[in-house]
This record gives C-alpha cells, sequence and structure tokens, in this order.
C-alpha cells in the first residue's frame, strides 16, 4: 500500500470469516486469504499482529482511537489510511474509527469489510462509519467473481477474481495490483475489482 495502515489477526479478529467461507463455498475469497499466507506468516509479522490483537482488545474505543492518531501523527502527515488490511471491523470499531478521522481532519480511511453478510447490527454501525465524508467503508464480495455487493448505506463494493483477466463491466476500476497515483479505493462511488494475491 502507498499508505500507512493497521491490521489485525486474519481469522481471530474477522467476524465474518466462518460466514465467508459458509456462503462463498468454494469460491470463498478467505479460503485463499492472502493474510494468511506470505510474510504474514513470518514470526516476527505473527507476533506484532497477536500483540495489536491484545491492545485492540485491552484498550477503549476512544483510546484506541488516540493512540493510534498519535502513532500516525508521529510517522508524518498521511492524507490517506487503510484499516484491516488483515483482520476486519470487531470489538467497537466504529467509536474508534470516526474518533480517528476526528483528531486527524486531513486524513481518509479505506474500510475494507466482508461484516456486512452478518446482518442488520452489523450494518448499522458500517453505515454510521460510511456517513463520515473521511471514512470509506466498502463491502467486499464473499466469493471469486462475484460482482461487487452493493450495500445501502456503503461505499460502493469490491470484489476478487481467481485469474489475473478480470472481465470487463465487472467493476468501475481493475486495481492494478500497485496504488502508484491510483485512489480508487478510497472512493464512495467507485466499484473495484481486484486480481487474486
Amino acid at each position: 500500500m502507498a499508505c500507512p495502515g493497521f491490521n489485525l489477526p486474519a481469522v481471530k479478529a474477522c467476524p465474518a470469516y466462518a460466514t465467508c467461507l459458509d456462503r462463498g463455498g468454494d469460491a470463498a475469497i478467505c479460503r485463499r486469504c492472502y493474510a494468511q499466507k506470505g510474510r504474514y506468516k513470518w514470526q516476527n509479522v505473527k507476533l506484532a499482529i497477536d500483540r495489536r490483537w491484545d491492545w485492540w482488545l485491552a484498550t477503549p474505543p476512544l483510546t484506541r482511537a488516540r493512540e493510534l492518531a498519535k502513532a500516525v501523527r508521529s510517522e508524518g502527515s498521511p492524507m490517506y489510511f487503510r484499516a484491516y488490511d488483515s483482520g476486519d471491523v470487531c470489538h467497537s470499531a466504529e467509536d474508534t474509527w470516526l474518533k480517528f478521522v476526528e483528531l486527524l481532519p486531513e486524513v481518509k480511511v479505506w474500510i475494507p469489510t466482508r461484516t456486512w453478510c452478518l446482518g442488520e447490527k452489523s450494518a448499522k454501525g458500517l453505515r454510521k462509519m460510511n456517513q463520515h465524508p473521511r471514512l470509506f467503508v466498502r463491502p467486499s464480495a464473499l466469493a471469486f467473481g462475484d460482482t461487487p455487493p452493493e450495500i445501502k448505506g456503503l461505499s460502493a463494493g469490491a470484489t476478487a477474481r481467481l485469474s489475473k483477466e478480470i472481465p470487463v463491466g465487472l467493476a468501475d476500476r481493475v486495481c492494478p495490483g500497485q496504488c502508484g497515483e491510483c485512489r480508487c479505493c478510497w472512493s464512495k462511488d467507485l466499484t473495484v475489482a481486484y486480481p487474486r494475491k
């Protein structure tokens, strides 16, 4: 990513993991989760993500936001931030991210999520976050090849393909695999298709 981000353990911190596997079937994106392979398997990375998870669970939501904002500010003033390149929206995340953007008025936060599939209780909190002009809550497809989900009150959805070839018309934008100058993920209106990692 061409920006700082925040992650949690891929499975432990993903409330939608089992639902994604069930509803996505053999093509479930979570079956081939990039956050369970590659550098995510390195012992030092796993340890750091597990420590972050322990901190997340033990820290009140607004304190989390203040500590995260302080850490981000100490590294400079980014314009863009990605939440959850591993893990997903969980445990009072709504209060944390709403306070985080309040504390960093120059930052736009992209939050990809599959927790929309857990029903109205989950979707209500996601919609509240997405109402903020600098929070982009993008629902992710459950299975490879699915059309990007359209969830009322959330940003435009995203999908992924098992192959590098993404059919024309599947989404408004096809991710080139490198951000460069692209910031489509921080758009409320453009659907995005990602190639398999």
